[in-house]
């Protein structure tokens, strides 16, 4: 309001100064041919009056055209300046998009390298908890094979036979069982005799209460036998969707979370902290909410947490998806009792929303 009576105030003094300006010159003509009728008695001699100043018209009129080309040289140099002015402003944007675009690769190869870290460690301790199977010996009846195995690694439980190859059929001794250091019996029976190397797959739970994948592959007829623990999924996200609901790797729900990720929480300090934190305290979060008895429910309510998180993220509501994300986070390690220290994460990311670096 008092911005609008300013500008109206200032634009009254300038009509002002015009009219005042205008009147001074209507004045002056008045008083000057008021001035030659009576000093001059004829009009002849007020003509020749008159025509003593046409030099000082022409004169005046070069002036004129002089002041002209002057204003348009002013112009152009003004131009060429607010060129120049423009040109310097796009080359600071492109350096500084530049910058962006080299602090943005920066982040990405350091998610890369943390990812990869957090990948050999949870590696390193699985291999220390994975069983080794070997094969010792074979008996067979008519009706089944009896393959004979001591396990050298860690502890295998709740252990069974998920994949079989057609025509085979198979289950472990001790029923479900074969723990460090003991000997197991993989019992095989055949409707057929086609096979000379049988794939199998067991699932199992390992020493730390993680449930693990052996892929065994078997020709108890060369007496040969190769074992392999698959790699464990240590991201609780990935396994609310694809384990808990049996979405795939590439369903929306994930492609959108990396992309909030990636786009989103990559693009800040604080959001490269919180997805550092993820990967560290993933996989102990994950093996507690799997050992956990109401592990179904807690995937499911992660799952509606993701969905939360991604329906504020596509609408526009960034500050919202970020909202609802760390809350899920912060009530898992509650919950399970993984990390603790969240709270000062949760201060900086205040601070910086204060300062606008997270929108």
């Amino acid at each position: 309001m008092g911005n609008g009576r300013s500008l109206n105030n200032k634009f009254m003094a300038e009509w002002k100064t015009v009219a005042l300006m205008v009147l001074v010159v209507v004045v002056l003509q008045i008083v000057l041919g008021v001035a030659i009728y009576y000093i001059f008695g004829s009009w002849g001699d007020r003509g020749s009056f008159g025509d003593m100043f046409g030099a000082v018209n022409t004169l005046f009129s070069g002036l004129a055209l002089a002041g002209v080309v002057y204003a348009i040289i002013l112009q152009s140099r003004e131009l060429a300046l607010q060129r120049e002015e423009l040109s310097m402003t796009r080359e600071e944007l492109k350096r500084a998009a530049d910058a962006q675009q080299a602090s943005t690769e920066f982040r990405k190869d350091e998610l890369s390298l943390i990812k990869k870290q957090h990948a050999a460690q949870e590696t390193a301790r699985a291999n220390e908890v994975a069983p080794e199977l070997e094969l010792i010996d074979v008996t067979e009846s008519p009706d089944k094979i009896l393959v004979t195995v001591f396990n050298r690694g860690g502890s295998m439980t709740s252990a069974q036979i998920t994949e079989a190859p057609p025509g085979a059929k198979a289950r472990i001794e001790p029923i479900g069982s074969i723990l460090r250091g003991s000997e197991g019996r993989l019992v095989l029976s055949l409707i057929d005799d086609t096979h000379r190397s049988l794939p199998f797959k067991v699932s199992f739970k390992d020493e730390r209460e993680s449930k693990r994948t052996l892929k065994i592959n078997c020709d108890p007829w060369r007496r040969q036998m190769f074992c392999e623990v698959l790699p464990e999924d240590d991201c609780y996200l990935t396994s609310a969707c694809v384990a808990h609901a049996g979405l795939t790797d590439d369903c929306y729900e994930l492609t959108v979370m990396r992309a909030f990720r990636d786009d989103y929480l990559m693009t800040s300090v604080p959001g490269v902290a919180l997805v550092s934190r993820y990967y560290r305290h993933a996989p102990n979060l994950l093996a507690a909410i799997r050992s956990s008895p109401d592990s179904d429910e807690t995937m499911e309510w992660i799952l509606q947490q993701v969905r939360e998180t991604i329906r504020h993220y596509k609408d526009g509501r960034r500050t919202k998806a970020l909202e609802t994300y760390l809350d899920m986070i912060i009530a898992l390690e509650t919950e399970f009792q993984v990390a603790g220290r969240l709270g000062s994460w949760n201060r900086t990311v205040q601070k910086s929303k204060a300062r606008g670096k997270v929108q």
